[in-house]
């Protein structure tokens, strides 16, 4: 979903968690993130905290999760920040050029244009279907498949080497 919304991931690093339950998986990880358009981000994962800030809570796709409606991504800009997936965004009123910091927060919900008569799941079985009979391309293809798998191998060497990791594009 990152590399759809900001395009390439070029380099990362991280830092995994101490393991609290003995699992050979990662439990989380902190990490940082360089896009090939300049933006860097910060993410924090976690399979072992409490939280109403995530993913399947937030996007209520998974039914078996109870829907909690709060954000897990923050995404700050020079104008205006946005979370998602309650689509808030922040901005000074009083920005022209230069934001003037000392000026009030306006705080604005914006609305997306989502099918909610259907789960997620349900959206992405039926995107599927429609591949299959020919009749629509993937909303997620192959390609973007290979990249996301290929950030997330680089990501884990990070974690585990504790060397920043560059991702050729």
């Amino acid at each position: 979903m990152l590399q759809y919304l900001f395009g390439p991931i070029v380099r990362v690093h991280a830092e995994k968690t101490i393991s609290r339950r003995g699992y050979e998986a990662e439990e989380g990880a902190a990490m940082t993130l360089r896009f090939e358009c300049g933006t860097v981000g910060s993410f924090l994962i976690s399979d072992n905290a409490p939280s109403p800030h995530n993913f399947e809570s937030g996007t209520r796709e998974n039914p078996d999760f109870p829907a909690t409606g709060m954000d897990f991504y923050r995404i700050f800009g020079s104008k205006a920040s946005l979370s998602l997936p309650d689509m808030t965004r922040w901005s000074y009123d009083n920005v022209k050029d230069v934001p003037d910091w000392r000026g009030a927060l306006r705080r604005e919900g914006l609305t997306a244009n989502v099918r909610k008569e259907l789960l997620p799941f349900d959206l992405q079985l039926a995107n599927f279907v429609s591949v299959i009979r020919d009749e629509e391309e993937p909303i997620c293809d192959g390609q973007a498949g290979l990249k996301a798998l290929t950030v997330c191998v680089a990501i884990k060497r990070a974690a585990e080497t504790g060397e920043t990791v560059n991702i050729s594009t």
